[in-house]
């Protein structure tokens, strides 16, 4: 209960956070030690928007991304470690990342080209360019040096030419006019059909959300057994951050919508707006949830502050002492109680 003089709430809400980061900080440093590196990432990152000024974490974070095979964030947070303490051991930690970053790059060139050469003959030209990216990027490619050697010094052997059909009759009426162009085209066909197979690819709407759910890592993300739904709330508050933070509990998914860190609008258990919220707050202590950096296109059925309907969602001291009970019990029993069990039990304590 907020009274006016109370003078302790801060110093409270501090002791919470220092506790919450050392049992976080624990939990990850015993993940990457066992290399459970996609465990870590969510207290890493819960731990950031707790200490968004520790280098170590960012450091912990870029090692966990690495392992991982995301080379680019994991660049990303390495460089922020920097930023924050410029120490000898994250500039070698750097360096090992852009190292394994250059030579993920180099065996995936050395896929491409190995496919080339083996697809066709008439891919020479294409296999060559890749050859010499790869020797650009490493000179002392052995591998890479003896393909393009072989592939300089030896012929291009010219492909069959089959029985042109019926629709070739406009080609050859073209080859004698512009013979020059049709010659060039004839030649790089397969490399200008692939160039527009990526393009249309990479291009698309569902190629680009794939990748970026991919690289992507959620800011927030926890459980309700050691973070409640207000707590969980009041985090992407005070972060101002704009998205939807999903919950998935025993009841069912839950969504609740923010614009740069003010609930707009709540989705939960066949409830919309705020009545949906002041019972996702009063009723939902099980599950888990994360946030999700996506466009906010929901309509605005929320317009309090959130301060204040978590206040007036509050319950009793003697309602919060009994939930904080049977959430106890139920992990130490390790099995969920039915909602019949839990009213009695809130009964009982009530009289």
């Amino acid at each position: 209960t907020l009274v006016p003089g109370r003078d302790d709430i801060a110093e409270a809400r501090h002791d919470v956070e220092q506790q919450l980061r050392v049992s976080l900080a624990r939990q990850a440093d015993s993940l990457i030690s066992v290399s459970e590196f996609e465990s870590a990432l969510p207290r890493l990152s819960l731990l950031l928007t707790i200490d968004p000024d520790n280098a170590r974490f960012y450091a912990a974070k870029a090692r966990c991304l690495a392992a991982l095979g995301q080379s680019d964030a994991a660049l990303s947070n390495v460089d922020l470690a920097l930023a924050k303490d410029p120490r000898e051991d994250y500039q070698r930690l750097r360096t090992e990342i852009s190292n394994q970053h250059e030579a993920r790059r180099i065996a995936d060139l050395e896929s491409s080209a190995k496919r080339l050469l083996e697809s066709n003959e008439w891919m020479r030209d294409e296999a060559a360019d890749v050859l010499q990216a790869i020797l650009a990027q490493d000179p002392s490619n052995e591998w890479a040096r003896e393909q393009f050697r072989a592939l300089s010094g030896t012929p291009a052997p010219t492909p069959p030419v089959p029985a042109p059909p019926a629709p070739r009759q406009v080609i050859d009426a073209a080859r004698e006019v512009v013979p020059d162009v049709v010659r060039w085209f004839d030649r790089h066909l397969a490399a200008v059909i692939a160039l527009v197979a990526l393009l249309v690819v990479f291009r698309s709407p569902v190629a680009r959300a794939l990748a970026k759910r991919v690289h992507d890592t959620s800011p927030l993300s926890g459980d309700l057994a050691t973070i409640d739904v207000a707590e969980a709330l009041r985090l992407v508050n005070a972060s101002a951050l704009s998205g939807a933070l999903v919950f998935r509990t025993p009841e069912g998914p839950a969504r609740v919508y923010f614009d740069t860190g003010d609930p707009i609008h709540c989705n939960a258990f066949g409830r919309e707006g705020l009545d949906a919220l002041v019972y996702l707050v009063k009723n939902i202590d099980e599950g888990t949830f994360e946030m999700k950096n996506a466009g906010v296109t929901a309509a605005r059925t929320i317009d309090q502050p959130l301060d204040l309907i978590l206040a007036e969602s509050t319950t009793t001291v003697a309602e919060r002492g009994a939930a904080a009970k049977r959430n106890l019990a139920r992990r130490e029993q390790g099995r969920k109680k039915s909602r019949m069990s839990e009213l009695l039990e809130t009964k009982s304590d009530k009289s």
